[in-house]
């Protein structure tokens, strides 16, 4: 009997799973491979070798780390070198330095074991961060040797759903940077230092930031948006994220606005 060979003209069928290799009725299957390994599959169907590597520099302190792209436009792209408590950036096939020999860097609040929980989302020259263990923080770019990474300062929310207990908060003042907020019973930690808090007395809302832990029952707080009154009330919310309760773990962009979605206390929640 004489030999067949029948043309593979392309490949872009992918790498099938073994539990695949017996579907020969699916369109797809003469375009599928078994294993592919350093090629690289276009749109057109055919295989290309994969690009290779350069050695640009060894990590800091050889320790390990993750990269995360940073993409302005396509003459202006980044990778990150997260490390241990810091990141590191590279451009153009080269690490930038401040100085000859000298790498430049900023610290971050992430350890080798967080960067693996790390998500982002790009809009321009800044960069998202969410980690679940962390506040969102925002990476922002002004120059090559010019990086900033600062925590998200959120404005008036998000909130979790008013208070329908019997607990009252009551302010001290309407107004001030260094105010106590007193709880009719035990309900703060000293994990909620940071966390915003949100008082109506009649029909007007107030909002305001806890600044400082005193006790189970009182709070110093930097009023934002002044109260309209320092009576008892119990007509609260407190802020949905703070490390009490969780920050959230994913990010993204959907028709220009910024989402944050899945923290410990609300992990089906998404917010805006």
């Amino acid at each position: 009997m004489a030999r067949a060979s029948h043309l593979l003209s392309t490949f872009n069928g992918g790498e099938w799973s073994p539990d695949l290799y017996g579907r020969i009725d699916l369109d797809k299957y003469r375009n599928a491979c078994r294993a592919i390994e350093n090629f690289v599959l276009l749109a057109q169907g055919p295989a290309t070798r994969r690009p290779g590597t350069q050695f640009i520099a060894p990590t800091k302190d050889d320790g390990a780390v993750r990269l995360i792209p940073f993409e302005f436009s396509t003459e202006q792209a980044y990778v990150i070198e997260a490390g241990a408590g810091y990141f590191r950036f590279y451009m153009n096939g080269g690490r930038i330095e401040s100085s000859p020999g000298t790498a430049y860097e900023i610290a971050t609040p992430y350890g080798v074991a967080d960067l693996a929980g790390l998500k982002w989302a790009q809009s321009a020259d800044v960069l998202y961060l969410c980690h679940p263990k962390f506040a969102p923080h925002k990476l922002a770019r002004a120059g090559h040797t010019s990086w900033s990474l600062s925590p998200i300062d959120f404005q008036d929310g998000p909130y979790l759903d008013e208070n329908v207990g019997a607990i009252t908060l009551a302010p001290a003042a309407v107004s001030g940077a260094a105010v106590t907020l007193t709880a009719s019973a035990a309900l703060f930690a000293a994990t909620d230092v940071g966390r915003l808090v949100r008082i109506r007395h009649g029909s007007s809302w107030g909002w305001a930031k806890i600044t400082a832990c005193i006790s189970a029952t009182q709070v110093t707080v930097g009023i934002k948006s002044s109260f309209a009154g320092t009576g008892a009330v119990a007509s609260w919310r407190l802020g949905a994220w703070s490390d009490n309760s969780g920050w959230p773990s994913a990010v993204t962009f959907h028709e220009e606005r910024l989402f944050l979605a899945n923290s410990r206390l609300q992990p089906e929640h998404l917010l805006r």
